[in-house]
């Protein structure tokens, strides 16, 4: 597991207003631009690429962001459009090394034994906190409801930032998060947890 960029951005800042400044930082090579957008969402991205269940939810957030700061010369848009574009490349990152894995499946080593793949330190941490559960009853979900439920609920995108994201209509995001948290409620009924 690799750690690129590491940030913390003042949580009284407003990123709305303060995205342009970042923006020019870090277009012009500036170590401080990157490490405010990434201090930004980075934590969002990374809950984004947990909940969608990535064996390596940093991996996924720090490829993310490399390719987004990699093409920042092609980004024209505000602090909004800016997270939908780097929701929109992480989600491109999940399909991706979903695909990679599958791939793997059925691939052995010399001993004609499967390669054993050892659990991330997020992985262990989260075991350890019960969010094992948030997990399974998130891996539930369709993919769609899914990504919806990450981006509404875990982080909190209005609608319009979370059709952005997962490019779907406002309705369709709506539809689905209705469905995903009536697939939810019903889950948690039926196993009688209050």
């Amino acid at each position: 597991m690799r750690t690129i960029f590491r940030g913390a951005v003042n949580p009284d800042l407003n990123p709305a207003a303060t995205f342009p400044a970042w923006l020019a930082a870090a277009r012009a090579g500036e170590a401080s631009g990157f490490s405010a957008i990434y201090g930004w969402l980075g934590p969002e991205v990374k809950r984004f690429a947990v909940g969608r269940g990535a064996r390596d939810p940093e991996a996924i957030t720090n490829d993310a962001f490399v390719a987004a700061f990699r093409r920042l010369g092609d980004f024209d848009g505000d602090a909004s459009a800016f997270r939908s574009w780097i929701y929109a490349i992480a989600r491109n990152g999940l399909i991706d090394a979903y695909r990679a894995d599958q791939r793997r499946v059925g691939m052995t080593n010399d001993e004609g034994t499967e390669p054993a793949v050892e659990a991330s330190a997020e992985d262990l941490a989260l075991a350890g906190l019960g969010a094992g559960r948030a997990t399974e009853l998130l891996a539930s979900l369709t993919d769609a409801q899914r990504d919806v439920i990450v981006c509404r609920v875990v982080n909190g995108l209005t609608l319009e930032e979370t059709a952005d994201a997962v490019r779907r209509p406002v309705t369709a995001v709506k539809r689905l998060q209705a469905r995903a948290l009536s697939s939810l409620r019903q889950k948690i009924s039926d196993e009688g947890v209050s």
